[in-house]
This record gives structure tokens, sequence and C-alpha cells, in this order.
């Protein structure tokens, strides 16, 4: 349990030092203000953050529920009272959310943070809302800045914070792509520009009885057709008079909105059908369906790619534990094996005490001592092999030796007399029983 805990704890210390790396709202360079740290910890809380989240998504429902309910100017509005509280509410809760961020954050470590700009520039627009200032000119277009409030929920949803990151990780290679697209669709709109710009304009019109020469000409310039537009300009200078103008119809080619029946039709039936068959259909081929997939294909590959830095996948950290569980086991299986091997030793040097202290005592066998048996220091042997995990053996059995080996003369004791053994009677002999009892104390 232990080895497994100080696991996770090492993966969530690197993973916080990863996320510390992507996002310097979560560095920490150590509190500078009192209470900083209590603070700091308060506002990174999963209960917090999800606190301010909601709040934020009320907001957005509110304005929403006010857009679709009263959209007027405030003035005009039918409920303005219950709108400004709202309003009130909001900037001020967001405010104190702010300040907290900032106490928590000081210094350095919340200005290193963008979204931390972000929200120190929406929660602005809102204190200037708390004051009833009143905006001159187009600055009192900032209150709408109170929709981009919603954006605040991307810093605190994990999954939403990686899709704007690979967005923002993308942008490099999408330039590259969108450069391509625009150098093909101004290469065309210079085209356009000399193609068609005169379409629609002929003075042939004035010969079939047309007021002006804006018409054109169908079915193998027999029947002609009105060029002018709803705009009162005649269909050439309308769509392609200039580039800008060619630019932006070739963009509405792209977007597929009647294009082909507003655009592009028209230009089948004039004079050149052919020239405009080739140039839209290539235009198509290139724009709409090469180098649209080529952006998707460079935003999907910047999208996926892990940046350095970033915290590794749930399958990474899950290996990592594993390798760092096993590194552990085979540690703690080394030292205890070297444990293992130290208690043999010592078992093996106190059998050779013994072995010795049995050679000692041998020639003694049957005299003062009584009799002698050699299985009590064989049974004090196994016990000994017996006891090596518990590491109680060493303890144990030196005591008794240094007791055995001590004892050269030990003080005979009143007791002795109530034993018949046939050394009892000489007063300096020691006690036929005390080999056996000492021995078997051994043993034990």
């Amino acid at each position: 349990g232990a080895r497994a805990a100080a696991v996770v704890n090492a993966v969530r210390g690197k993973k916080r030092k990863a996320q510390s790396a992507e996002d310097p709202v979560y560095e920490d360079d150590g509190a500078i203000l009192p209470y900083q740290q209590q603070i700091h910890t308060f506002y990174l809380h999963n209960q917090t953050q999800i606190f301010v989240a909601a709040l934020i998504a009320a907001n957005f429902l509110t304005n929403v529920a006010e857009k679709e309910l009263d959209p007027f100017e405030r003035k005009r509005q039918k409920y303005p009272e219950v709108w400004q509280t709202f309003e009130d509410f909001y900037n001020i809760v967001f405010l104190i959310e702010l300040i907290i961020n900032m106490y928590g954050h000081f210094f350095l470590p919340f200005w290193r943070s963008a979204w931390n700009l972000f929200d120190v520039l929406v929660v602005s627009v809102g204190v200037i809302s708390l004051s009833r200032t009143d905006l001159p000119g187009p600055l009192r277009n900032l209150r709408i800045m109170r929709a981009f409030r919603v954006f605040r929920l991307f810093k605190r949803i994990r999954s939403l914070n990686k899709i704007i990151s690979s967005l923002g990780r993308a942008v490099p290679g999408v330039i590259n792509a969108f450069c391509v697209m625009l150098l093909v669709m101004c290469i065309y709109a210079i085209l356009a520009v000399d193609l068609f710009s005169d379409f629609g304009y002929s003075e042939k019109c004035l010969q079939e009885g047309h007021q002006l020469p804006f018409c054109y000409f169908t079915d193998s310039n027999v029947t002609s057709v009105s060029s002018i537009t709803a705009r009162g300009f005649f269909y050439g200078r309308e769509y392609y008079g200039n580039f800008s103008r060619a630019l932006f119809t070739l963009f509405q080619v792209l977007t597929g909105e009647s294009w082909a029946e507003a655009i592009a039709r028209p230009l089948l039936f004039g004079e050149d059908p052919i020239i405009a068959s080739v140039y839209f259909t290539t235009f198509i081929l290139l724009n709409s369906i090469v180098l649209i997939n080529v952006v998707v294909a460079v935003l999907l590959e910047k999208m996926v790619e892990e940046p350095a830095g970033e915290t590794r996948s749930d399958e990474a950290e899950i290996s990592e534990a594993k390798e760092a569980s096993q590194n552990l086991t085979t540690t703690s299986h080394t030292a205890i094996v070297q444990e293992m091997a130290g208690l043999q030793r010592e078992v093996a040097a106190m059998k050779a005490q013994l072995e010795a202290l049995v050679a000692v005592l041998a020639p003694m066998k049957g005299s003062v001592l009584g009799p002698f048996r050699p299985e009590i220091v064989d049974r004090a042997g196994a016990a000994a092999d017996a006891t090596i995990g518990a590491g109680v053996a060493r303890k144990t059995t030196s005591s008794h030796l240094n007791g055995i080996s001590t004892n050269q003369n030990p003080p005979s004791h009143d007791s002795t007399a109530s034993h018949n053994s046939p050394a009892s009677a000489d007063p300096t002999a020691r006690p036929a029983f005390y080999c056996d009892s000492g021995l078997d104390q051994m043993s034990a």
C-alpha cells in the first residue's frame, strides 16, 4: 500500500509539473502575501472551479434569455430592472473571483497566463458597467464583451482547453495552407476581371430594341436576356467589376451559396461558354476539393500531435506507474535477500560456537555436570534456523550462549540439596541439573 501510494504521488507530481509548463496559472513560485498559499489552493480546488464554471454558464444563459425575451436597448426593454440586477450580480461575483485569482497567483504567475489577461479584459468591462459610466461613441460597444465570458469555460474544462490549445498550435501550419488558397483565389480573381467584367454589356442589345445595351444572348445568340441585377448594375460589373468584387464572388463560390445559378450559369449562355466552364471547374477542383482538404489535414495533424512538455496520455502514466512499482518491488526483494544472507551467516557463526561448546563439554559427560545430551544442541541449531525470517535467533541464542560461557563458577543453589545425584555430597561441585537445564533453555 505504501509503495502504491508513492507511485501515485510521483505520477501526480509529474502530471502537475507538465500542467504547470502548459499553463502558468498552475505554477507556484512561493507565497509572497499572507495566506497566499491557502488562497491559491482554495482557488484551484475542483469544487471552486466547478462553481465558477457554473456561474459562467448561468451568465451565458441569462444573456440568451435577455436577447430572446427582451431584445431591445435598455431604455426600451420591458424588464430593465431585472436584466440590470442580473448583470450587476455577475459583474460583482466575477470581480471577486478575479481578485482571489490574482491574490493566489501574485504576481508574475498571474500575468503569464493568457487566460488571466482575457479575464481582466472582460471583468474590466463589467466594472465600467457597475460604475454606470456613459461611454462616448464606439466605446459603448464594449458591452458586447459580456457575450465572450463563456470563453472562460475553456480554461476550466480540460477537454475544451485541449481543443483551444490544439487550435493554437495548428495556427502556423493552417496559415500557410490559407496563404496558398488565397494566392490561388487572387490569381483566379485577376482572370475573372479580364474575362467577365464586361459580360452583360453589348451594343447589339440596342439593335434588338433594348433601351440600354445591358443584355446577353442565349440560344445561339438569338434570345436576348436583360443583364440588369436587382441592385441596378449589369451582371459583369456587379460580380467581376474589379478585383475585390471578383475575389468576394469566388469566396461565395467556395461557400456554395447559390453560386451555380446566380454566378456561373449566366456565363454559360454568353459568347464564350467553354472558357466559363473550364474556369469554374478548375477553380472548384483546386480550392474547394484539394486545398480545403489540405487545411483540414494540417489542422488535424496539429490537434493530434502532442506538444513538448505536455502531459502524457493516461496509458503512458499507467505504464510509468507499473515500471516504478516493479522497480520498488525489485529493490525491496534485493534488500530482503541481503538481510536473509546476513542472518544465515550469523546463524552459521552461532552453530560454530555451539560446536565449540560441545567440544568443551564433551569430556565432562557423566561428571559433575551430569548426563550430557548432544541432541539438545541439535535442537538449538534447528530452532535458530527456523527463526531466520523473524530475525530473533541472534538475540535469543547469543544471550544464552553468553550466560553459559561466562558462568564458569555459578553460585550454589539451596534447591540442589533435594536432587539425588552422585556428586551432591561434594559442596564444591556444580549441581547435576545445570548443564541440562541451560541447554534446554538455549534450545527453547
